[in-house]
């Protein structure tokens, strides 16, 4: 009992109770809040929304500029079409009109009267003719190394195919109406065209065709024989890799790299007692002969100079230096041996200079022949000299070599 009445005690007081607070503190904190201003719901995220809306903006203009591109282009490729088929019925019309020609046609029955549409009809085939002499140059010059020219046989323009392959007969045409019927004569047509240009206007042509330096590779072999000092020379083989640096249409440097064996025979006794020859042995018997023979790598710089005779051939002429390096140098000798009977013993020996050694080199002359081939090749002949500088060799020899070298040109650039 005494627990029951505790907890009404404490709950009566609990209800009597009243908080000493002011009257106007929550008035003031109203006051606080009704002045406080209420931020938007964009705050904060402006910073994410401003470059939401720039790439927004610039994704808008980038499509929009592709769009009108697309537009140009549509319409350009509209005009351009319309270009094609107006030169397709041109072509068409000159094709006609080329085989009218004043030797070979004839007028068997015509009802137009007047003259109007006769000065009509000259005007459009001069208009015509213009056309198809650009059409021609369009179709039947070709670049090669540098070089513009006419295709013969084997690289027929369509223009000579549509040629020879024309009907010879016209058939009726009608004109407003009325008719006009033209026969002509049957006449073979060559596909080749002959053409007959002086050397200043193949320059010309060849220096509008040619774009920047030009350069072609190819293989290369020569046949040569020698003249030495000391000796006899025998046909000799070389074969390497050229290059042509195409500077215009007159001038080229020629570089590159060849192999070659050379070899020689020296048999005087004199010159053979004299030479300062490596590896003599006197007592295998006197001296008879001595067989020499190099191998080396020649590495050539030549000017060379291009004289059009038509669009596809030219004379060349060239001048130059080639460095010589001699990788190594066989020597036989062939020695004889008394050996007081009738008959004496031929003793051979062998020697060999392994060194590998530069020598001065050569001046180099040539004059030759060119013809532009189809697919951007040449092939070249010419006759060559080259004039030693200086003694070659351990034994000092002075050479001069003689011979024909030919050329398959590939046209790089």
């Amino acid at each position: 009992m005494d627990d029951n009445r505790f907890d009404s005690a404490i709950r009566k007081k609990l209800r009597e109770y009243e908080h000493p607070g002011e009257p106007g503190a929550l008035t003031g904190l109203h006051h606080q809040i009704a002045a406080m201003s209420t931020a938007s719901w964009y705050s904060r995220h402006r910073v994410e929304l401003l470059i939401g809306t720039g790439l927004l903006i610039v994704t808008m203009i980038i499509l929009g500029e592709q769009w009108l591109i697309t537009r140009e282009l549509e319409e350009e490729v509209k005009t351009l079409t319309a270009q094609t088929g107006e030169i397709e019925k041109l072509r068409a019309e000159v094709h006609q009109l080329q085989m009218r020609k004043a030797d070979t046609v004839r007028i068997i029955d015509s009802r137009q009267q007047g003259s109007l549409l006769t000065a009509s009809l000259i005007r459009r085939i001069a208009t015509l003719e213009e056309t198809n002499r650009k059409l021609m140059a369009d179709n039947l010059l070709q670049k090669n190394n540098g070089a513009a020219f006419v295709p013969g046989n084997e690289s027929a323009s369509e223009y000579d195919a549509m040629n020879a392959a024309a009907p010879t007969r016209i058939t009726p045409h009608e004109v407003e109406g009325k008719s006009s019927r033209v026969a002509r004569e049957h006449k073979e047509m060559n596909p080749s065209i002959e053409r007959s240009l002086s050397a200043k206007t193949i320059y010309n042509l060849e220096k509008h065709y040619s774009r920047g330096v030009g350069l072609t590779l190819g293989p290369a072999v020569e046949f040569s024989n020698g003249l030495y000092s000391l000796g006899d020379g025998h046909a000799n083989l070389g074969a390497g890799i050229l290059a042509d640096l195409i500077f215009s249409p007159s001038l080229a440097l020629e570089t590159g790299a060849k192999y070659s064996t050379r070899s020689y025979a020296i048999h005087d006794e004199q010159i053979l007692a004299n030479a300062p020859l490596p590896g003599v042995d006197t007592h295998l018997g006197d001296l008879q002969r001595a067989e020499i023979d190099y191998r080396m790598l020649e590495i050539p710089l030549n000017l060379k100079f291009r004289y059009p005779l038509s669009l596809a051939n030219h004379w060349l002429a060239g001048i130059g230096y080639s460095s010589t390096i001699h990788l190594n140098e066989d020597l036989e000798y062939t020695y004889r041996f008394d050996n007081q009977t009738a008959n004496p013993t031929s003793i051979i020996s062998t020697a060999t200079a392994k060194k590998t050694t530069i020598y001065p080199g050569t001046i180099n002359l040539s004059l030759g022949f060119s013809h532009a081939l189809k697919d951007r090749r040449a092939i070249e002949a010419s006759l060559f000299y080259n004039h030693g500088l200086g003694t070659q060799g351990v034994e000092e020899t002075r050479t001069r070599f003689f011979g024909v070298r030919g050329v398959y040109w590939f046209t790089i650039r």
